[in-house]
C-alpha cells in the first residue's frame, strides 16, 4: 500500500517512495521507500525498514526479501526480535526461514533471557540451538554465572572455536570444543 507507486510492465518492477507497504501471505514489509521485482519475487526496502513475518519483526535501513525461498538479507545494522523472545542485531548478515537459522557477518550479537554473546560473525541454527561464532567471540551466561571469550583459551585459532549453546559457557575448557569435537566427551556427559 502506498500512495507513489510506479509498475515497469517491460522489466516487471515495481517501485514506490514516499512510505510504503509490500505483503504477500504473512510477510510485511514497510519502508519509506521500496522495490518489488516481480520476476524473483524480491522485495527491497530501503529507509526505515520493517520486516515481519510470524517468526520475527527485522527493523534497518536496507533489506532483501526473497518470498520464492524465504531469505531476508540485511545490509546495514539491523535489529531482530524473534518468537522466542531473542534480540539479535548486525551490521549485515541473512535469515533464512525454513531452516531457521541467522548468518551475521559483522558486530554481531545475541539477547537471549539467559545469555549474551558477541562475535565478529556467527550462524545461528535457533530451533537446535547451535550457534558457530568466529571473531572476537565473547559470552556471558547468567544461568550458569560463567562467561568466555576466544582468548581465554590460548593457542588457539579463531575458526577452532566452536560454542554449543547446549554446553554451559565457562572458564572450563573442557566446555569449548576444539575443531568440533569435544575434548574426549561427549554431549551427554556434561
Amino acid at each position: 500500500y502506498t500512495y507513489n507507486f510506479s509498475f515497469n510492465t517491460r522489466t516487471n518492477i515495481g517501485e514506490f517512495s514516499g512510505g510504503g507497504t509490500v505483503s504477500q501471505d504473512e510477510y510485511k514489509m514497510e519502508a519509506q521507500n521500496g522495490f518489488y521485482y516481480a520476476d524473483t519475487k524480491v522485495m527491497v526496502g530501503v529507509g526505515d525498514v520493517l520486516l515481519r513475518n510470524s517468526n520475527y519483526l527485522m527493523a534497518s535501513d536496507s533489506v532483501s526479501y526473497n518470498l520464492n525461498t524465504e531469505q531476508a538479507t540485511f545490509h546495514k545494522r539491523s535489529h531482530i526480535w524473534n518468537d522466542k523472545g531473542e534480540i539479535l542485531s548486525a551490521d549485515s548478515g541473512d535469515y533464512f526461514k525454513a531452516e531457521d537459522r541467522y548468518r551475521f557477518y559483522s558486530n554481531a550479537y545475541i539477547l537471549t533471557e539467559e545469555q549474551e554473546l558477541w562475535a565478529d560473525s556467527l550462524d545461528y541454527a535457533a530451533t537446535v540451538e547451535e550457534i558457530e561464532m568466529w571473531n572476537n567471540i565473547q559470552a556471558v551466561d547468567v544461568k550458569n554465572n560463567s562467561m568466555a571469550s576466544e582468548s581465554m583459551v590460548p593457542g588457539l585459532s579463531p575458526e577452532d572455536v566452536y560454542i554449543s549453546d547446549k554446553i554451559p559457557y565457562g572458564f572450563d575448557y573442557a566446555d569449548v570444543s576444539i575443531n568440533g569435537e569435544l575434548n574426549g566427551c561427549t554431549e551427554e556427559e556434561y
